[in-house]
């Protein structure tokens, strides 16, 4: 009986040239045909001419491959990667030109951060999900290592690649939330997967909770990260939850943990804050400001308050105003933003838009935060997407790198590995 059937698939498979979507394609042409053919049977029709009606009724075999073909395509994403790119050789530009860092240290930093970019996009990234376990322990033994380092080693601890004692729990924190998405989607229709959801992000507060250098935004990047991927999961219907309910909890702890982080931080940043705010504080700040836009020639004036100027050896770039050079450096990430954050908002499956919400954040507050301290509006810095340099620059790419593999394989039928436990409705 199946003779028929199992040519007509291998004959409609061989016209998907994506070979990793022709075993999901098969297997719903399978189930058509079978149907079909079992509904002949029961109106009495004979097993071989039952079997042919439904492959008849299907059509061409090679009519229909091409059309599953045109419809089931890795969607590119050239303008992310170009503008991405973009970002990164100005990044390397800025870092060699202006900075005084080594050509060779640049050019590493680059290519590693184009390696992990494009190692992402062709990366499947539904394979993370059976392993999902095994990353989250694997980034938390990462953040116990930067605690310990920071901690007990202190300002004496050592320097490699570029690396300060404050960084490493920052670099860490990057991770947490592609691991804690891929924890939460692996606890997806158990009983109480909420809640345990709720629980693993514990391990991962402690190294703030305990790391004395970790500054106010890779904290508060990790706790919007944390509530975006549990909001998002909600959103899918991952657990059986009242969705209002979990919503209004979720929001909650976000509120909780937001004003907890600059409760803890206050006293670090008092004497700064009891100027910055007091009217002597603002009145030299605006100053700064315009003398900041005064002086609109000159490259220094534009970058020595932001995060590429921490070597403070900028170079004067006559004859260019600095609207062109601030252009120039926000333009390709702004973009970049706006196209990740529109496509995230139409993907369906559940995992890819969970690790695409965490990195859209992430860049967001990055640029969020980077703007306004170069405006003079906040007091605390961040590090430029894709321009700052060292793993910053690394991280951030590997980490648009797996979102663009979500958004590059949405058209694939199959939304995660198979698994015991049924995918609920999107």
């Amino acid at each position: 009986m199946a003779e028929r059937i199992e040519r007509y698939l291998e004959t409609a498979g061989a016209q998907v040239r994506w070979k990793r979507v022709r075993p999901a394609l098969k297997r719903e042409l399978r189930t058509h045909l079978e149907e079909q053919t079992e509904a002949y049977l029961a109106e009495g029709m004979a097993e071989d001419a039952a079997e042919a009606e439904a492959v008849r009724q299907m059509g061409d075999a090679e009519a229909v491959g091409l059309a599953l073909d045109a419809v089931h395509r890795p969607k590119k994403q050239t303008a992310i990667l170009l503008f991405a790119g973009l970002a990164i050789v100005l990044g390397m530009y800025l870092r060699t030109e202006w900075i005084g860092s080594s050509l060779a240290f640049a050019l590493a930093s680059g290519v590693l951060a184009c390696g992990a970019l494009f190692g992402g996009y062709y990366l499947d990234y539904r394979r993370l999900s059976r392993y999902a376990w095994y990353i989250y322990g694997a980034v938390f033994v990462l953040g116990a290592i930067c605690v310990y380092q920071t901690t007990f080693m202190g300002p004496g601890a050592p320097r490699m690649l570029g690396i300060t004692v404050g960084d490493t729990s920052e670099y860490a924190a990057l991770l947490y939330p592609a691991a804690y998405a891929l924890a939460v989607y692996a606890l997806r229709g158990k009983k109480g997967g909420f809640w345990l959801s709720l629980a693993a992000l514990a391990p991962f507060a402690l190294p703030f909770l305990w790391d004395r250098y970790v500054g106010i935004l890779p904290q508060l990047l990790f706790a919007v990260c944390a509530a975006a991927v549990l909001l998002s999961a909600i959103r899918a219907g991952l657990f059986q939850v009242k969705k209002n309910c979990a919503r209004a909890l979720v929001w909650a702890l976000l509120v909780l943990a937001v004003v907890g982080i600059f409760y803890q931080d206050a006293q670090r940043y008092q004497n700064f804050s009891d100027w910055y705010f007091s009217p002597a504080g603002l009145r030299e700040w605006r100053e700064i400001l315009r003398e900041y836009w005064k002086n609109s020639s000159t490259a220094s004036a534009l970058l020595t308050r932001g995060t590429l100027a921490e070597a403070n050896r900028l170079g004067t770039l006559s004859g260019a105003p600095a609207w062109l050079w601030l252009a120039a450096l926000y333009t390709p990430q702004i973009v970049l933003l706006v196209i990740l954050l529109v496509r995230t908002a139409k993907l369906k499956n559940p995992l890819g838009r969970m690790l695409c919400v965490p990195t859209g954040v992430i860049l967001t507050m990055q640029l969020a935060f980077g703007l306004l301290y170069q405006a003079g509006i906040f007091p605390l810095s961040a590090p430029l997407p894709f321009i700052s340099g060292n793993l910053y620059t690394v991280l951030d790419a590997a980490l648009l790198g797996l979102s663009l593999s979500s958004l590059r394989q949405s058209a694939c039928p199959e939304a995660a590995p198979r698994s015991k436990q049924p995918d609920p409705a999107v």
